[in-house]
């Protein structure tokens, strides 16, 4: 008994010493625990903080989202308003065209009928067709009753006016018209008749007068209004009492200058001052070509010319007659343009010309005249319609092709030839006739702009005439240069 007593206390004993150590450990290990949730619980703090901030980024997002949804669902109802309310207007506006049209056909077609002009369909081509028929009809014989009565137009003593031959082709020649007209005092009138080019003498005024346009059928006559008051004298004009027609010196033209730029498409001004008691000068501008030979400008006979590609590598000048009211003329006077040099294309148009050369291809919008002849004198006697057509002129190396925008489609193609020919108008500033081999003139009316030239007449003229001549020198028909660089 007393063994198994001694027997127990000795094994109590270590385990009463091993006591300590495990509540040592117990303890470490309820601190770390400790640890352990303190971090867990400050990660899952800062886990709920960060949910949570992403929960209130995406309820932002989801508010703009929404409120974006609401600004276009109402920009969206705002625009489908304004949407009708602009049908509405159009709509009005439409029925207010339809009254407009209506009022407007039944206005034209009782006219038209009157003169057996109504259109089978009154449909706005058909009715501005026969309108212009109609206009072209009421011109010609308004023409015809000019021509009849045979008035002229002169400016009485103080008023500045320009009249300038207005050419019409077709439309009848000699007609006196007056234009830009730039004082509010009414014209004198006389009438003239075949045998006698001038009316009633002027009165007796200072005899050096500034040169003023008056048009006189396509005769380059001209009168002379008076600068002013002056006591410059150095002729006398005819008197009642019978004076001598051989007294006093010959009528005469001083100062004759050429005013203005010679570049294709520029205007050329004539000014002088008339001496000697001189009434009236004739104008006639001429081209001197390289051989020597002179080309008296057809129609054209007022101070004021427009350069046109015909003049390029030529010379230009004027020529004035001068003659008094007794019809005595005295010696003409002749001045060249551009200091007697070569007329020559501006350098734009020069760059431009040069460049499409190299390129070897251009094309044009330009429009063509519905009515087509077949000689040239033709269009200048019996007229055409003011009825064009756009269309397109397309220029290569080898040939040139017209086609137009509408119904009537591709309208010459052909390969260039020595029979081709490019005509210009007189007085005309954007019109120019193609001469086909086939002998059709066809009318063409480019689009003038003051802003870029490659789209001018003189260009397109000028660009044709080049490549025909470059087409023939490659046949070794002609070896020879347009105009000098």
């Amino acid at each position: 008994m007393i063994a198994m007593a001694e027997s127990n206390a000795s094994n109590f004993s270590p385990r009463k010493q091993d006591l300590p150590l495990k509540i040592c450990e117990y303890e470490e290990e309820i601190k770390q625990l400790r640890k352990r949730l303190v971090d867990y619980s400050i990660k899952a703090r800062h886990e709920k903080y960060v949910l949570e901030k992403s929960i209130a980024s995406m309820r932002l997002a989801f508010d703009k989202q929404q409120q974006s949804l609401v600004d276009a669902e109402s920009k969206a109802l705002s625009l489908r308003r304004d949407i009708i309310e602009e049908n509405v207007r159009l709509t009005c506006e439409l029925q207010d065209a339809e009254q407009e049209r209506s009022k407007f056909i039944s206005s034209l077609v009782p006219l038209l009928a009157k003169y057996s002009l109504e259109p089978p369909v009154p449909d706005a081509h058909s009715i501005v067709n026969n309108v212009k028929v109609l206009f072209e009809h009421l011109h010609e014989k308004l023409i015809l009753i000019e021509n009849k009565d045979e008035l002229e137009l002169i400016p009485r003593r103080g008023i500045d006016r320009n009249v300038s031959d207005r050419h019409r082709s077709g439309l009848g020649k000699g007609v006196v018209t007056a234009k830009n007209v730039e004082a509010d005092d009414e014209l004198g009138i006389r009438l003239s008749t075949k045998n006698s080019t001038h009316g009633i003498p002027p009165k007796e005024e200072t005899s050096r007068k500034e040169v003023v346009s008056r048009e006189s059928g396509n005769s380059g006559e001209v009168i002379c209004k008076p600068l002013g008051d002056g006591n410059h004298q150095n002729g006398r004009e005819t008197s009642a009492s019978g004076t001598s027609a051989d007294d006093g010196p010959l009528p005469a033209i001083e100062g004759l200058q050429i005013f203005g730029e010679a570049f294709p498409g520029r205007e050329l001004q004539a000014r002088g001052f008339s001496i000697n008691g001189t009434t009236v000068c004739n104008f006639k501008w001429i081209r001197h070509l390289k051989d020597g030979s002179v080309n008296f400008i057809d129609g054209a006979g007022q101070p004021k010319y427009l350069v046109t590609a015909d003049d390029v590598d030529t010379y230009l000048a004027i020529e004035v007659l001068p003659l008094d009211d007794r019809n005595r003329k005295g010696e003409p006077v002749k001045v060249f343009a551009n200091d007697k040099k070569k007329v020559t294309c501006d350098p734009e148009m020069q760059s431009y010309i040069e460049k499409t050369l190299y390129i070897g291809h251009a094309y044009y919008k330009v429009s063509l005249s519905e009515e087509l002849k077949n000689i040239f004198g033709l269009i200048l006697q019996t007229g055409y319609l003011d009825i064009w057509e756009p269309a397109t002129l397309a220029i290569k190396r080898e040939g040139y092709s017209i086609k137009c925008s509408g119904p009537r489609g591709d309208v010459v193609a052909e390969k260039f030839s020595s029979s081709i020919k490019v005509i210009i108008p007189y007085g005309h500033v954007s019109e120019f006739i193609i001469i086909c081999s086939g002998g059709v003139e066809l009318l063409l009316r480019a689009e003038n702009s003051s802003t870029n030239v490659s789209g001018f007449r003189d260009t397109i003229v000028l660009i044709l005439r080049l490549f025909i001549l470059r087409a023939e020198e490659k046949r070794g028909k002609k070896k020879a240069l347009f105009f000098n660089k």
